[in-house]
């Protein structure tokens, strides 16, 4: 059967997708004209668009036109226009679609009568060819092509792929899509959708709802991640929802192809906010069996049939060249050149020094928790730097540049690290008064401190870290502010911080840049600087270790290996030493085997010392750096991978060659993300690096970090194939991970 699709704004625009399946109750028919009328059109001159069309379009055995709510009494009551619509199709059957008591009904109205026409089966079939229609469209399908498919963000392979949300780019066809979505979600009020192009789909649908007679203004969320944390995820529902009370929800799914997105987080993050059985809808599903069922709107063909990675039949024939999807933007991650890219001394130098001078008493952790609930990938506590003669020496050659400024006043949050810090300055800039308050109390100061506040002329605030520059500006504004109120002229605010740890030098200017700073009239100082990752949990590879372990049985939790892992993954107060998954039946002997040797690029350092340089190496990276002619030399790595050129670690130098050391592999792969180390053109010498790696018996002890590395998608799949045959335990403890 062919099925004609007419846009009548571009009427001579006729989509055919091709020979489709015959109605079920009508299997005389052979060709349909189906025209979506645009609401933005006159009803009054539906005839004249229809003339638009091919002629050989109109000549098709029945004539379909579906009707949104605004337009479809002023058509299904008006003789005149049925009548000369008639006419022009020269009394060809005409159909009508449009919703009666909130449903879709199909209804003829004109010519000859035809069997089997006005059913439930008919009306489905037409819904499925008018999505496929709207939703096929260049740019939102990614179509197959011979020589490579693609890996979607579930990490299973397609030889084609759908993004439904990047179709919908005017109101025509968002009204197309909730004409039929909106009768399926009757009362509902609360959106989930999984991807952030199906918002403006969900919207949509609301006011669809209101034609419909629902009073209800809707409110939606989606997804921001298909990795993101599903506690997270509730965090956000609950704030953008509110209250539920008897409020009713239901989440919007693009493709339904495992189903497990909707299954094991979208649903229960609804059922955890409070909502009651809420419904689940795919606009489109993949024609294979998913893991757990939804409505869908319409059935893809084989081209997007889903394969498991595993076993993927596409992988072994011609199209063995696989992009990858990203996870978040659902774009292609593919790119026109390659830049490979190595850790070098002179980069690694400023990190590795800063570091070494403060090894082995406890200053640097990773995967810390902070008791109000912010966490940390790689955390700085300056505490126990403050009391290093290294520390206070450089201190007081930092502020020999404001020996002759006059500062009249020091305000420090009120934290030991911050007091401490501000009690040192005072000391070496004569004994400046300085007090404790967080930059929120300033304005209920009392009456003496607030008097000395404003008769200043130089305020320094003092932090033990500056990480975003959000507290510095807080206290700018709120000093600002009462001075302004209290009609006394602003002072001239200074900054002193024990370490700036922002995640750029760029950054670290912008937040320098509050006070007015410049080489000439300094305004903030720095003890130490140091680039750093901004990870919280979502971000954090301990978290996700901990996520994964968590997950296995109760019998592969119990075994040491793994209840001792979580245990310690599980202490908010971070890991000094034991970094990394140690992959043997007992981690006694593990200890040496995660030691540095000598004159690494990274410093005589260890454990988390040792991490957190690798991870402030590789961010200085990601940075662009300024050059001794103060001009901005462009990053070698990006924070967020940036189409067509991919910038990444060189495999040649991480799994092998001039750093190689296992310690080196374990805390390089922690410290990066997806688009740091792989891209499309580099993956046949990861493999083979990969290879080396496994078989060799000195990188036995690594293979835990390979195999999580690899399940992060920072390694590709079948990472540990070549290995030799492990404990029993642990083959089973393998083939658990790889297959959480």
């Amino acid at each position: 059967m062919r099925f004609h699709v007419v846009d009548l704004t571009t009427p001579s625009h006729v989509n055919t997708p091709g020979i489709t399946d015959v109605f079920q109750d009508a299997p005389s028919i052979t060709s349909v004209m189906w025209v979506p009328f645009p609401r933005s059109l006159d009803p009054n001159q539906i005839d004249f668009y229809m003339a638009n069309t091919p002629s050989n379009v109109r000549r098709s055995d029945v004539i379909v036109i579906g009707l949104p709510p605004s337009n479809a009494q002023s058509v299904l009551y008006a003789d005149h226009i049925l009548d000369d619509l008639s006419r022009r199709l020269e009394g060809a059957p005409l159909f009508l679609v449009y919703h009666d008591n909130k449903n879709p009904i199909i209804r003829q109205v004109r010519g000859e009568k035809v069997e089997g026409m006005e059913s439930a089966s008919t009306l489905r079939r037409i819904r499925e060819c008018d999505i496929a229609e709207v939703v096929r469209r260049p740019g939102a399908e990614l179509p197959k092509q011979p020589g490579l498919h693609y890996e979607g963000p579930n990490d299973d392979h397609y030889g084609a792929f759908l993004r439904p949300g990047f179709a919908a780019r005017s109101i025509d066809e968002l009204d197309r899509i909730a004409f039929w979505l909106a009768p399926l979600l009757l009362t509902k009020e609360c959106f989930l959708v999984d991807h952030w192009s199906m918002i403006s789909i969900a919207y949509h649908v609301g006011r669809y709802l209101r034609e419909l007679g629902n009073s209800s203004i809707v409110s939606v969320e989606s997804l921001r991640n298909y990795d993101e944390d599903r506690d997270v995820l509730v965090r956000r529902l609950k704030g953008t929802f509110g209250p539920i009370e008897s409020a009713a929800g239901a989440i919007l799914v693009s493709v339904n192809s495992s189903g497990r997105l909707v299954r094991d987080k979208l649903l229960p993050a609804m059922i955890d906010v409070g909502f009651d059985s809420p419904c689940a809808i795919a606009v489109a599903k993949t024609p294979n069996q998913p893991e757990h069922e939804l409505p869908s709107l319409t059935t893809l063909d084989a081209d997007f049939t889903r394969h498991d990675r595993s076993h993927c039949s596409l992988c072994l024939n011609d199209n063995a060249t696989l992009i990858p999807i990203q996870h978040d933007s659902y774009l292609l991650n593919l790119v026109s050149f390659t830049k490979r890219v190595s850790i070098k001394r002179q980069t690694a130098k400023e990190s590795s020094e800063t570091i070494a001078r403060y090894r082995a008493i406890d200053a640097f952790r990773v995967h810390k928790t902070h008791p109000d609930g912010r966490h940390h990938a790689y955390f700085i506590d300056v505490r126990p730097i403050l009391k290093q003669k290294e520390f206070c020496s450089r201190l007081s050659n930092t502020l020999e540049a404001w020996n002759n400024i006059g500062i009249d006043l020091i305000v420090h949050p009120n934290h030991e690290a911050a007091k401490e810090l501000a009690k040192l300055t005072s000391k070496y800039l004569g004994n400046i008064e300085a007090f404790a308050c967080n930059e929120r109390e300033i304005r209920q100061l009392e009456s003496t401190i607030l008097d000395r506040l404003l008769r200043a002329q130089r305020i320094c605030v003092v932090d033990d870290v500056v990480v975003s520059g959000a507290r510095l500006f807080g206290y700018r504004t709120a000093i600002n502010t009462i001075r302004r109120n209290n009609n006394v002229e602003q002072c001239e605010l200074y900054c002193l911080v024990g370490i700036a740890r922002t995640v750029s030098e760029k950054a670290l200017m912008s937040v320098s840049d509050v006070l007015h700073h410049s080489p000439v009239s300094p305004r903030f100082l720095s003890v130490e600087r140091l680039f750093l990752p901004q990870w919280e949990e979502l971000e954090c590879h301990w978290c996700a270790e901990l996520r994964l372990l968590s997950s296995l049985s109760d019998e592969l939790r119990a075994l040491p290996l793994i209840h001792d892992r979580i245990q310690a993954l599980s202490d908010r107060a971070g890991l000094v030493d034991d970094l990394f998954l140690s992959w043997t039946c007992s981690s006694s002997d593990s200890g040496d085997y995660w030691k540095l040797g000598p004159r690494s690029i990274f410093g005589e350092v260890q454990g988390a010392d040792l991490a957190v340089s690798v991870a402030a190496s590789i961010q200085r990276m990601r940075g662009e750096c300024r050059k001794p002619d103060n001009t901005w030399q462009e990053s070698e790595l990006d924070e967020v991978f940036r189409s067509p050129v991919a910038k990444v670690l060189d495999p040649k130098f991480y799994l092998g060659g001039r750093y190689y050391e296992p310690v080196l592999v374990a805390a390089i792969l922690r410290a990066t993300k997806i688009h740091d180390v792989r891209a499309p053109d580099i993956e046949r010498s990861m493999q083979s690096g990969l290879a080396t790696l496994a078989e060799a018996e000195m990188s036995k002890e690594l293979h835990g970090e390979l195999m999580l590395a690899s399940v992060l998608d920072q390694l590709p799949v079948g990472v540990l194939d070549s290995a030799p045959e492990p404990h029993p335990h642990i083959a089973a403890l393998r083939d658990a991970i790889v297959g959480a």
